[in-house]
């Protein structure tokens, strides 16, 4: 038989209000979650471990969630990469460039309809 891996997921947010809901929601989903404020201290994460996803804001101290994206893709070029923004708008032509597997915008009307987009993303 089998064992099914639970999937993981980096959630990358500089509000503590907004991240402690989206671990909510993805521990609810049954996801492994790994909680960061910013993009230096997910870099340092993603260094000790394996995740299926990454869900980052783009606008954040110390390193913005576009600029881990573009580290990332430098190592892990299989792990999947969502982006959050609030102000900030993306086409999906740059999107596909950049290596991400798509956008939301926050605020977000159901925080449930992330998690089963990325779920089905996976």
């Amino acid at each position: 038989m089998k064992v099914k891996k639970m999937r993981s997921v980096l959630l990358v947010e500089d509000e503590p209000l907004i991240r402690e809901c989206l671990r909510e929601t993805f521990e609810s989903a049954s996801f492994r979650v790994i909680e960061s404020s910013n993009g230096v201290e997910a870099l340092s994460v993603l260094k000790q471990e394996d995740v299926d996803v990454v869900l980052s804001d783009i606008q954040m101290p110390s390193m913005d969630g576009l600029q881990l994206l573009k580290n990332l893709r430098m190592d892990k070029k299989d792990v999947k990469f969502f982006l959050m923004s609030g102000h900030i708008t993306i086409s999906p032509t740059e999107l596909h460039v950049l290596g991400a597997s798509g956008i939301f915008q926050k605020p977000f009307i159901d925080i449930s309809d992330v998690v089963r987009a990325i779920a089905n993303a996976l």
